[in-house]
This record gives structure tokens, sequence and C-alpha cells, in this order.
């Protein structure tokens, strides 16, 4: 193993002045029944999925510098398609849905709101 260099000053790669990071979940926040207010900052980026990449992924940093960020789900990714990035938002989870009409008709969907201030 190496010695560290100590004559050089090393800086993070990725600035997160508040230090925290942390990922929401539909699929988690069901699992763990909870519902309500899950993210509320400003809208930094839409990310790619690394799984999917027709998905995004949305980076939400709250007033005290923490970094959210909310997979992707259907009634999440229709809703910000429409949110200018460097919006300020509130996202809420409200439980699973029954899908009243199209292909998905009948099958039960995560739902959220997205409110922008």
């Amino acid at each position: 193993m190496r010695e560290a260099n100590t004559e050089r000053e090393f800086k993070p790669v990725i600035q997160n002045e508040g230090g925290n990071l942390k990922f929401i979940s539909a699929k988690k926040l069901f699992d763990d029944g909870i519902t309500g207010i899950v993210a509320e900052g400003t809208f930094e980026a839409a990310l790619e999925n690394r799984f999917e990449e027709t998905k995004f992924d949305y980076k939400i940093v709250t007033d005290d510098g923490e970094t959210l960020i909310l997979n992707s789900a259907g009634s999440l990714n229709y809703q910000m398609d429409k949110v200018a990035i460097g919006s300020y938002v509130r996202i809420s989870y409200n439980g699973k849905s029954e899908i009243k009409s199209g292909k998905m008709k009948g099958k039960e969907a995560h739902n959220f709101l997205v409110e922008v201030a």
C-alpha cells in the first residue's frame, strides 16, 4: 500500500457542503408505510438512472444543504418533466393508487404530488 502524499492539498471531487446524501425510492417509501412530504428544496438536476437509460432520477438540495436523489417513478417523472431546473419544489409521496386508463389500467402505481413555489 502506498503512503499518502503530504506535499499536495487534495480536495473532494464532489462538493456536498451539507455532507448528507440521501436516496429516496418509491418502493422503499411504500414498503415502510411512509407518506407525506419526502423532499423540499431546489431542483438541481435530472440525472440519468444508471440502471435504465430511459429514466431519470432527480436531485433536490434542501435549505440545510442535504442532497436528495429521488429515484424514477412514472407519476414523479410525468410531473418533474414540467419543472424547470432551479425551481423550488415540494414533493409528497401518497402511496400507491390504481391506474384508471391506458395500457396499465387496473395496475397499481406509486403516486406523487409535485408542487412548485
